[in-house]
């Protein structure tokens, strides 16, 4: 079982959401939304580097908070980012960044591992619905919500070495023939 979490922001809000995925066999994959969080943009103009900042370490502390208190164990826990500044910034010092990247880094690192935070395409993070907005008609209609986004970027991160893996269990497992 895999944990994904996606964070997204715009000018208007900056939300979060996790869902884990579980591959069945080598076919298919079930996911399910566990949770999702979301807060207005300040009315402060901020610029949008920030925003995703702020949406990354509202994605940690969903983690930390609301994740953690399930006591599931979970095989792996990825993070996503379409935003590539804040994936740099996670990966820095705190103490080379502004004050306020510094502050928001450093409470990111203490909660998650640099390591598991990746990139995804814009077209391909879920949480866009959050940070542009949906109407509640087009949130029930919305499958994305409801058995995440098995798109294919976010299916061959995972599907490639599954294939991988299930080819070769099965030929290792498999009496030979003599």
């Amino acid at each position: 079982m895999q944990l994904r979490g996606f964070s997204d922001a715009s000018q208007n809000a900056h939300g979060t959401w996790f869902y884990y995925l579980r591959t069945l066999n080598e076919q298919g994959y079930f996911s399910v939304l566990l949770c999702s969080k979301s807060r207005v943009a300040p009315v402060k103009t901020i610029s949008i580097p920030r925003l995703e900042l702020c949406a990354a370490l509202l994605l940690s502390k969903l983690y930390k908070n609301d994740i953690k208190s399930l006591k599931i164990k979970f095989g792996k826990v990825v993070f996503w980012s379409n935003f590539t500044i804040v994936l740099n910034w996670i990966n820095k010092t705190p103490y080379k960044l502004k004050t306020f990247e510094t502050n928001r880094v450093a409470e990111i690192q203490g909660i998650t591992e640099a390591a598991d935070w990746r990139h995804v395409p814009t077209k391909d993070n879920p949480v866009d619905f959050i940070s542009r907005g949906q109407l509640p008609m087009d949130v029930l209609n919305n499958r994305v919500w409801t058995n995440g986004p098995l798109s294919e970027f976010v299916l061959n991160t995972t599907h490639s070495f599954h294939c991988f893996l299930f080819s070769f269990l099965k030929q290792i497992t498999q009496p030979k023939a003599s």
